[in-house]
């Protein structure tokens, strides 16, 4: 099941695995990088769940008795608009190598590609619009927040008009906090 969460414009952020979300209606502050925004593009960010159902049967009923859910699974997909090599290292948990312009050199930044066994991690923030009809909207009205993320897959570049577009997944992982993630919107404006 693929469930559009965010229409139209979304800022993405990430931060250290576990980085706490911040206020409703707030800016990310330091703890926080820009990765990149979702233009205006059809799909938006989309989320996959699946999950793992198994059902209790009794004897002399036909009819489940309980139903537990036993694995539960989230992809979080996503085109990045305006891509660059320092939202590439951001995915890849990799340092960014700058080289400034000189005399008779070009400048240029690089980022190397292998990432070993070990996994980065994240914290993910979605910052979009609410679903309500607020006197002031803005941008930030609505949260999707993740403490613990990888990245499951990185699409190729593709350049649409001037802009790098990148499709990223993220996986969720459970959080020891037993808060595997939340959203929050904000419904009406302050008196």
């Amino acid at each position: 099941m693929s469930e559009k969460l965010l229409a139209g414009r979304v800022h993405l952020w990430t931060a250290a695995e576990g980085t706490a979300a911040p206020a409703p209606a707030q800016a990310p502050g330091g703890a926080w990088s820009k990765l990149g925004d979702s233009q205006y593009t059809n799909d938006g960010v989309r989320m996959t769940m699946s999950e793992t159902i198994e059902e209790t049967m009794t004897l002399k009923s036909t009819l489940p008795q309980d139903a537990d859910r036993t694995e539960e699974s989230y992809r979080i997909a996503v085109d990045i608009y305006d891509a660059t090599i320092d939202t590439l290292g951001l995915l890849l948990g990799k340092t960014v190598t700058t080289r400034n312009p000189g005399s008779g050199s070009i400048g240029t930044k690089r980022v190397d590609l292998h990432r070993g066994f070990r996994v980065k991690k994240y914290a993910l923030l979605l910052q979009g619009n609410a679903p309500y009809a607020l006197s002031m909207p803005s941008e930030n009205d609505m949260y999707w927040w993740w403490p613990r993320v990888y990245v499951v897959s990185l699409g190729e570049f593709r350049r649409v008009k001037t802009k790098q577009i990148l499709p990223v997944t993220f996986g969720l992982l459970d959080h020891s906090s037993a808060q595997a993630g939340y959203v929050i919107a904000k419904s009406g404006d302050a008196t």
